[in-house]
C-alpha cells in the first residue's frame, strides 16, 4: 500500500539490518529525525527476507520518495541479519525465507548501500526473543528455551559471526557500521554520533535514550527467571497483549549455562572486534540477576 503523500520511485541506500531486540527501533527513529535522513515511516518492511522480494520490489519503492532532497532513505528490518544454516539444528529454512539476503541487497541495492548493525549480547538477546514470542502468543508457560529456541530464529540469530561473514562477503569488512546494544542506554550521544560520522553527516541534538519498547520486569523466584505477576506495569503490559503473566514460560540457570556454550565463539568474535574497544564485558557469563531488567 502507497504511503499518503509519497510517490513511489526509489530505492534505499540507507539498511538498519539488524540485531533482533538490539535497539533498532531506537536506532530507526533517531535516524528519522536527522535532517538529511528519511526512515521508512513504517518500520520492519522485510522486503528482502521473503523468498519472492523480486514481486514485491514496486510496492517496496512506495515507501521511499523520489526526490525531498535528502542523502539518504532508509528502512530497519532487524531480520535481514540472519544467515541461516541447513546444517545447524538451531537454523530453520521457512518455505518462503530467503536464502541470500545480503546477495540479494548488492543486487539490487548496490555496494554503496549503507549498512547499520546494533549487537546485544547473544544470551540476553535470546532471552528477550523468548518472551517477546510469549508477548506475541508463540510461547507458553511449558515451553523451554533450549526447545523453543530452535523456533523463529531465537538462538540462531545470535550466531554473529555466520551472519557478520555472510554480509562482508558481500559487502567487505568496512562496510557495517556496528554499536552495541550496551552503548544505547549508557551513552546514546556517543552512539548517534558514531553512525552519523560514519555516514559523513553532521550530529544533531542529543538522542533521547528511552526505550522505544517498554518490555517486562523480570524477577528471579524457585531457581528460574520469569515475568514479575505483582508489577502493574506488567499487569498492564500483558493486557495490552492480551497474554497472561501466569502462562509465561521461564528460563533456568542451566538454560543460560547452555546458551553460554552455544556462543562461547561468538562471544569471543564479537568481544575481540568491537567490545574491547567499546569498553563493554560479553566475556563475563549472565546470570538470572543480570537479566531483571526488561525485555
Amino acid at each position: 500500500m502507497r504511503q499518503a503523500g509519497v510517490t513511489a520511485g526509489r530505492l534505499p541506500n540507507l539498511l538498519v539490518i539488524g540485531a533482533q531486540k538490539a535497539g533498532t527501533t531506537w536506532l530507526h527513529r533517531r535516524l528519522a529525525e536527522h535532517p538529511s535522513i528519511f526512515m521508512s515511516r513504517r518500520k520492519e518492511l522485510n522486503l528482502f527476507g521473503d523468498r519472492l522480494w523480486d514481486q514485491r520490489l514496486d510496492e517496496y519503492r512506495t515507501h521511499f520518495p523520489p526526490a525531498i532532497g535528502k542523502l539518504f532513505y532508509g528502512e530497519s528490518t532487524p531480520g535481514y541479519f540472519w544467515a541461516q544454516d541447513p546444517a545447524s539444528p538451531w537454523s530453520r529454512h521457512y518455505l518462503n525465507g530467503n536464502p541470500d539476503i545480503p546477495g540479494s541487497v548488492l543486487r539490487t541495492l548496490g555496494a554503496e548501500t549503507r549498512l547499520v548493525i546494533s549487537l546485544r549480547h547473544p544470551v540476553e538477546r535470546a532471552v528477550s526473543a523468548f518472551f517477546h514470542h510469549f508477548r506475541r502468543g508463540r510461547a507458553g508457560a511449558e515451553d523451554r528455551l533450549s526447545v523453543f529456541g530452535a523456533r523463529f530464529g531465537v538462538v540462531d540469530m545470535g550466531f554473529y559471526a555466520r551472519h557478520w561473514q555472510a554480509w562482508t562477503a558481500q559487502f567487505g569488512e568496512d562496510a557495517p557500521i556496528v554499536v552495541l546494544f550496551d552503548r544505547i542506554a549508557r551513552d546514546p550521544a556517543g552512539v548517534m554520533d558514531h553512525v552519523l560520522r560514519r555516514l559523513a553527516l553532521a550530529p544533531v541534538a542529543p538522542p533521547r535514550a528511552e526505550a522505544e519498547h517498554a518490555g517486562f520486569v523480570m524477577r528471579v523466584k524457585d531457581g528460574a527467571l520469569g515475568i514479575d505477576p505483582h508489577l502493574p506495569a506488567n499487569q498492564a503490559l500483558a493486557a495490552r497483549w492480551g497474554c497472561e503473566i501466569a502462562q509465561a514460560p521461564r528460563v533456568t540457570a542451566e538454560e543460560l549455562a547452555r546458551l553460554h556454550d552455544l556462543y562461547r565463539e561468538d562471544i569471543a568474535f564479537c568481544q575481540a572486534r568491537w567490545c574491547d574497544a567499546a569498553g563493554v564485558d560479553w566475556t563475563r557469563p549472565r546470570g538470572l540477576e543480570d537479566l531483571l531488567t526488561a525485555v
